[in-house]
């Protein structure tokens, strides 16, 4: 179970952000089973596949919300999209570290 992050909707990602992470693991699922034949033997590739897709959509997110943050006129949409930032980075870490002992425990 995630941290409890509060409870402040943030309503600051863009459509096409979210469209591009959806289409990239649609992608990845699509070849998902010519690069990684059988994930069970092979984890490895399986964890580094679907790792690079995260990495590229939490790039992009990211890049996304840096440049609302600090190109908008508002104190207040800057503070927002800050503090959104904060709470994503803390479920995102919180994510890592249990995928982690979820592997080591696998392998």
């Amino acid at each position: 179970m995630a941290p409890d992050v509060g409870n402040e909707l943030f309503r600051g990602y863009r459509s096409l952000t979210v469209g591009f992470s959806g289409l990239l693991g649609i992608f990845a699922a699509s070849i998902q089973t010519t690069w990684v034949a059988s994930p069970q033997e092979d984890l490895d590739d399986y964890l580094k596949l679907w790792f690079i897709v995260a990495m590229l959509s939490l790039t992009i997110v990211g890049i996304e919300l840096f440049h609302k943050a600090f190109t908008s006129g508002s104190g207040l949409v800057k503070q927002m999209t800050l503090s959104a930032i904060g709470r994503f980075l803390l479920v995102s870490l919180w994510e890592h570290f249990s995928h982690l002992a979820i592997f080591r425990g696998a392998t």
